[in-house]
């Protein structure tokens, strides 16, 4: 009977469009028991797909007295306050059930105060596995949202993480007495260097970039509660790999009820960022470093620099299997001009295991221009002869037998590619067992055909034409 009582309730709330009326509340009360009240059905209201979720969550990215909408009243709410695990877990549902209906709303929680606090929670609750991934769910839509708040949160990212290794520990609610600056956590040599880069560039008008060797390689995450989610909002088309497997990893195990929010929320509370005790990267959960890595591949987007370039290879070693990550790191490298690409191209090749990791990601890839792109990258490193030269070969066999596979429509570069990366195979005597064991003649033959057979095709003819001699001597010598 209460159940019906109170679903009776949440549905006038949302016929009398309540949303506006409880942010307008939640800006004047000043009780925090009230407070933490009403965030809690305005999380009910965005979230009910029976209780108009869709009008609600428009209502609420759509509240005119704040600047930012509704996403301003619940991130003040949190600020200051992330020791109430039950005023964190009704924020991070109202906001979550916001951008997963209206997945554009994301741009309006995309501001550094929603970044600050966001980054915050994940390492309060660090341990709390349905706390934290729901953070860093919303710290992914929000960057991808407004890529210029990269930089802001990888700072404050790393600030987190610095006092984590060095055994502090920073309280999110204490408040800095004004006129008092806040604390800082000392640079190490290389980040101050980099940091000291960055503003020369910002003076210069030059694109530089930022960050030492960051990533680890993948271990065991730490340990992490296991509490579960209750009903989620539902999923938007957009969501990206990770974002699923987030959601997917906070189900309800089959054959459980649903948990409430007020029984996640009344769970003990996880330790905090652990302060006082000396822990590594290594040990945190995945999904954080995994978050670290993303935000240091799309620095290194905007602002490119040679410092920067062990840390992307990092990136990609540690999340191979992440084609998202992958793609996106293997871009970046091979982004700029031609010349910005041959200057990494010595720092690339010296980074360790990135070649057992390429032939890993090539393997999965089915991508025709991922592919390319990568044996580009490939053939620009053996053109360094680097120290593992052997190894780089046998993957550039590998590329060109996938190439070879995925290419639709072939131009005069790729193709070009395609030869040179055979002639530096062919070098080899390892080389050459790789082209006949993959039986690159006859896959290279029945290319060459259907190009020289393709009459009406003016691309077609263009390729045949610049590399006929070229390819005919190739299949010559490997045929």
């Amino acid at each position: 009977h209460s159940d019906k009582v109170t679903n009776d309730a949440k549905a006038t709330f949302a016929e009398a469009g309540a949303v506006k009326v409880l942010l307008e509340s939640l800006l004047d009360v000043r009780d925090l028991d009230l407070q933490d009240g009403l965030l809690r059905i305005l999380s009910d209201l965005v979230q009910d797909p029976a209780l108009q979720a869709k009008q609600a969550a428009e209502e609420f990215k759509d509240f005119v007295l704040t600047d930012n909408g509704g996403a301003d009243v619940v991130l003040e709410l949190m600020k200051g306050n992330l020791k109430n695990k039950t005023r964190v877990t009704a924020a991070l549902y109202t906001l979550a059930g916001v951008v997963t209906l209206i997945p554009d709303a994301a741009s309006t929680m995309a501001t550094e105060l929603g970044s600050k606090v966001l980054i915050q929670t994940v390492w309060k609750y660090w341990s709390c596995g349905d706390t934290r991934r729901r953070s860093l769910m919303l710290l992914r839509r929000m960057r991808d949202a407004k890529p210029d708040l990269t930089a802001f949160m990888l700072k404050h990212w790393k600030a987190s993480l610095a006092a984590m290794e060095c055994g502090q520990s920073e309280d999110p609610d204490a408040a800095t007495p004004e006129g008092t600056p806040e604390p800082v956590v000392e640079a190490t040599p290389e980040v101050a260097q980099e940091e000291a880069g960055d503003e020369r560039d910002d003076r210069d008008g030059n694109a530089v970039g930022d960050e030492g060797i960051g990533a680890v390689e993948e271990a065991e995450g730490a340990p992490e509660d296991q509490l579960e989610q209750a009903e989620m909002p539902l999923e938007s088309c957009e969501m990206s790999q990770l974002d699923e497997e987030t959601l997917e990893a906070v189900q309800p195990e089959e054959g459980r009820g649903p948990q409430t929010r007020e029984s996640v929320a009344a769970s003990p509370e996880p330790e905090a960022a652990p302060g006082n005790k000396l822990m590594t990267e290594a040990q945190l959960p995945r999904e954080m470093r995994h978050f670290l890595a993303l935000l240091k591949v799309h620095r290194f987007e905007q602002k490119s620099h040679i410092l920067a370039i062990p840390d992307v290879v990092k990136a990609i070693v540690d999340f191979k299997d992440d084609p998202e990550l992958s793609r996106l790191g293997m871009r970046a490298l091979m982004s700029g001009t031609a010349m910005e690409q041959e200057m990494r191209l010595p720092t690339i090749g010296r980074c360790p295991n990135f070649v057992k990791s390429v032939r890993r990601i090539m393997h999965k890839e089915s991508m025709q221009e991922v592919l390319q792109l990568q044996l580009r990258l490939v053939l620009g490193i053996l053109d360094n002869d680097p120290s593992d030269y052997q190894d780089w070969v046998e993957c550039a066999v590998f590329a060109t037998v996938k190439v070879l596979q995925a290419t639709v429509v072939w131009t005069t570069n790729s193709w070009e590619v395609i030869l040179q990366a055979i002639e530096e195979a062919i070098c080899t005597p390892q080389g050459k067992i790789l082209l006949q064991n993959f039986n690159v003649a006859l896959s290279l033959y029945k290319e060459w055909e259907k190009l020289k057979d393709s009459h009406d095709d003016a691309l077609a003819k263009m390729i045949v034409s610049s590399f006929h001699d070229q390819t005919e001597r190739i299949l010559e010598i490997i045929g």
